[in-house]
């Protein structure tokens, strides 16, 4: 393959790590949103209490909903090369991460998703997936 530094053309072929970071995250995202969505439906004994309680477990869902449908987009715009693309799924699954670890105290699946968030990160951190976002930024300035 060409290499920049010895002359020829730089070698913008996406790295593996950039290429499974997006697709788990795409992955795990839209299954965390089906999961959501039919919740209630999955889970008979699924009793959502009335009032202000009521109100705040929707409110919860349909956040935890736009963050799977957001998620989504972010991993479509790291396959698509996008530096900003990158940064925000990297915060995405830091965060993600943050609240399955303190979830997965009280639900063993969110350990699943905890994997799938810091696989993500780590992925988006390799020196392969650096350099191929650095030079898809240095491409798009180039007139």
């Amino acid at each position: 393959m060409p290499d920049a530094a010895a002359g020829g053309p730089p070698d913008l072929t996406r790295p593996g790590s950039v290429t499974g970071a997006g697709m788990i995250a795409l992955t795990v995202s839209a299954l965390t949103l089906v999961y959501l969505a039919l919740y209630p439906v999955i889970v008979e004994d699924a009793r959502i209490p009335e009032g202000l309680a009521r109100g705040s477990v929707i409110v919860a869902f349909g956040l935890l909903l736009l963050w799977c449908v957001i998620s989504m987009l972010l991993a479509v715009l790291v396959l698509r090369g996008s530096p900003g693309g990158r940064v925000g799924l990297l915060l995405s699954s830091a965060v993600a991460g943050s609240v399955s670890l303190t979830v997965s105290v009280l639900a063993a699946g969110a350990v699943i998703t905890l994997v799938a968030c810091v696989t993500t990160f780590l992925l988006l951190l390799t020196k392969p997936a650096r350099e191929w976002f650095r030079m898809q930024r240095a491409s798009a300035r180039r007139p």
